[in-house]
């Protein structure tokens, strides 16, 4: 389970690289990651925060907002973090998620519209497990999880066809 340390009430923010790194990119994004917590501040006070990588692909952010109220502009800062994983890396991080889903091959990345298509074409259906990178806090990821089928999450409400 992710982040331990910190109450439910904890700030969390979900990326996705549209693609996985590798094990080298994972060094970079980890150097980077920690060089912008350790100095990651709401009105100069260091924010207690934390990171996780899942498989490769899915970036989660967590700040313990209990003790360090984030503000519009901390919270602002991670969106230049992750424009300096995408130039040093050179890969796309949507800052509207794509579908993330699990294919044959690992997580595949997919944009609403094109999802919506392989729904109706039936190459993935309710039981198609999916990331569901909507949870805003730590104790949401925890109670409902970061992979389910999706007829448990938001894509079964967005495409009724899910549900049948």
């Amino acid at each position: 389970m992710f982040f331990q340390q910190f109450p439910d009430s904890s700030y969390l923010r979900a990326f996705v690289s549209v693609r996985p790194f590798t094990t080298e990119e994972v060094s970079q994004v980890s150097q980077l990651i920690e060089g912008f917590l350790v100095g990651w501040q709401a009105h100069g006070r260091v924010i207690p925060s934390a990171w996780a990588l899942h498989e490769s692909q899915v970036l989660l952010i967590a700040a313990d907002t209990t003790q360090v109220p984030m503000k519009g502009c901390s919270g602002d800062s991670l969106f230049g973090l992750v424009e300096q994983i995408e130039d040093v890396l050179s890969v796309a991080i949507p800052r509207t998620p794509p579908v993330v889903y699990r294919g044959s091959g690992g997580l595949v990345c997919a944009e609403r519209m094109a999802f919506g298509s392989l729904i109706r074409e039936g190459a993935v259906g309710a039981d198609t497990l999916v990331m569901d990178l909507t949870h805003s806090t730590v104790g949401a990821l925890r109670q409902h999880g970061l992979e389910m089928p999706a007829s448990q999450c938001w894509h079964g409400k967005a495409w009724a066809a899910l549900a049948t």
